[in-house]
């Protein structure tokens, strides 16, 4: 298994449209008996894939999240 996993969860219909529900996870993640720690999230907020922000979430080696626009 990789040392780093990427996990892309679409929530958009084919139309670009925004899906409307929410995805919790945990900062912590066991895949095929390897074990992933969270260090990073990318949000977007908005209507459709066309129009709207894009947040990201970064974990410091510290164990702190800052959030960048």
């Amino acid at each position: 298994m990789p040392g780093v996993l990427v996990l892309h969860i679409i929530r958009f219909n084919m139309n670009g449209e925004k899906l409307n529900f929410k995805f919790n996870f945990t900062e912590n993640l066991s895949f095929g008996g390897q074990d992933y720690q969270l260090y990073g999230v990318i949000q977007h907020e908005g209507n459709s894939i066309k129009s709207g922000h894009y947040f990201a979430y970064i974990k410091n080696t510290h164990g702190i999240w800052f959030e960048v626009k």
